[in-house]
């Protein structure tokens, strides 16, 4: 009997084709799982959006019906309401924000957005929201909407600001260039390099507008004085940010004017009659400047690029320091004084009495100038430059040392007192006094029938005549008190 066997097994093409069905199998299965796991995530991030949507909607609409409500977004992973922070999921972002009024044709691009774009709107007109949320990671957006309601309340606004990439502060601009801000407008300048960084062009979010009685004579936000407000208007005006007088109608007659923020003036400005204006913040005004008839100005840093004209018991009382590149004109009992520096670049004219400049740091005046029966005082350094005349009891006095350059005369009674040691550089008449509680030392020649008194030394170098009275340590210094 004879048997047929086959003892050949499994082929390489039968192995390779066992393999490869295999391998075919294995990534369908893994493609299923992976699809099933991806799904699950999704399905996860959808509920985690949802969830955090719910969460937002419901803080703004809470805090809408019972206060003011201001929304910001300093980085794409916050969103504050009224500083709470409503974004609580650290995985979800902001990548989109749009907002707008029932007045408003189209909603308005606040988030991302180029600069620092603002929104202010009466919470009687409606607001309506929109907002796009992302996951940071397996990607996966929901866009939200939500309508608060208007209420019928004038002194509440709605308010957003959306600062930029980089700031620390809204509004600040932060370390972007192409954003900057004024510095704090709390702290005195004591430099006048400082006073250059001033300008309404650094702060974002200017709405034109002008007080009147639909408004109750206020403004919120940042407000440019528009082209309708009228020209010597009387009334009380309250601006509760800052304030940009951009056009040729910055002149007031009976004014009160609150500037709670910053406030700029364009153009030359006058005030007439019993004027009021006080801002909370500095002050930069590009052209002239005319205050009198008892007409006041209050503000903190303030830098006066033209001529500053102060008559007729007007006053300027600043809590920082001031800078005037134009002339400053004093007359009638007028008033200047700050709680910081004084820098003068243009010359300085007081006439008639009662006149004074008053500063608590150090005074510079740099182009000279002449006081008739007029002071100027400062608390720290006195430095002068371009030469001085004085006249009919005026005087220059110094809480400590005093340096100066040109020629100067005191007549009539006239003094120059420093605290600390005088140093002079010129021609001097002196008819008046000259008085130190340190040395005093003139390069220059000295004629007059005055006196030169100083509780230390006292050093002339150059021609003196022999009607001058010389007083020091050695020479009964306290007969000059």
């Amino acid at each position: 009997m004879y048997y047929v066997s086959n003892e050949k097994g499994i082929t390489l093409v039968e192995l390779l084709a066992a393999i490869a069905l295999t391998g075919i199998i294995g990534i369908i299965s893994f493609r299923l799982l992976t699809g099933m796991f991806s799904a699950n995530i999704l399905a996860e991030n959808d509920i985690s959006l949802k969830k955090e949507a719910n969460i937002i909607l419901t803080s703004i609409r809470e805090k809408a019906q019972a206060e003011e409500v201001r929304l910001r977004i300093p980085e794409e992973e916050s969103l504050l309401v009224n500083e709470e922070d409503v974004l609580l999921d650290d995985t979800i972002i902001i990548t989109d924000f749009r907002v707008k009024n029932s007045g408003d044709k189209e909603k308005k691009v606040l988030f991302p957005a180029k600069g620092s774009p603002s929104f202010t709107s009466p919470v009687k007109e409606t607001l309506e929201l929109s907002m796009t949320i992302t996951t940071k990671q397996e990607p996966s957006s929901y866009e939200i909407s939500t309508v608060i309601p208007g209420i019928e309340d004038p002194d509440r606004s709605y308010s957003i600001e959306i600062p930029d990439e980089g700031d620390d502060d809204p509004g600040s601009g932060g370390d972007d260039e192409d954003a900057p801000t004024d510095p704090s407008a709390y702290e005195i300048f004591s430099t006048q390099e400082e006073f250059e960084t001033l300008g309404p062009e650094r702060i974002k979010g200017w709405v034109e507008g002008h007080p009147d009685s639909n408004n109750g004579y206020r403004l919120a936000g940042n407000t440019i004085l528009d082209a309708r407000f009228q020209r010597n208007y009387q009334g009380p005006n309250t601006f509760e940010e800052n304030f940009w007088a951009k056009y040729a109608n910055m002149n007031l007659n009976n004014h009160n004017v609150t500037i709670k923020e910053s406030m700029y003036v364009n153009h030359e400005s006058i005030w007439n009659n019993s004027n009021t204006v006080k801002a909370g913040g500095n002050a930069l005004f590009r052209e002239d400047v005319t205050i009198r008839t008892r007409s006041s100005f209050d503000a903190f840093n303030t830098y006066f690029q033209g001529k500053v004209s102060v008559p007729n018991s007007g006053s300027i009382d600043t809590r920082g320091s001031i800078r005037v590149d134009g002339e400053t004109l004093l007359r009638s009992q007028a008033k200047v004084k700050t709680n910081g520096y004084f820098f003068a670049n243009g010359k300085v004219n007081a006439t008639n009495n009662t006149n004074m400049i008053e500063a608590a740091e150090d005074i510079y005046l740099n182009s000279g100038g002449s006081l008739n029966g007029a002071s100027i005082e400062s608390g720290g350094a006195m430095n002068l430059k371009g030469g001085f005349t004085l006249q009919n009891n005026a005087s220059l006095i110094s809480g400590g040392a005093m340096n100066g350059s040109g020629s100067m005369s005191l007549r009539s009674n006239s003094t120059i007192h420093a605290e600390g040691d005088i140093d002079l550089e010129g021609s001097f008449v002196v008819d008046g006094a000259i008085i130190s509680e340190g040395d005093i030392s003139i390069f220059g020649s000295v004629s007059g029938r005055g006196t030169i008194c100083a509780a230390g030394d006292i050093s002339i170098r150059g021609s003196q005549t022999n009607k001058i009275k010389i007083k020091d340590h050695r020479n009964n210094f306290n007969s000059c008190k």
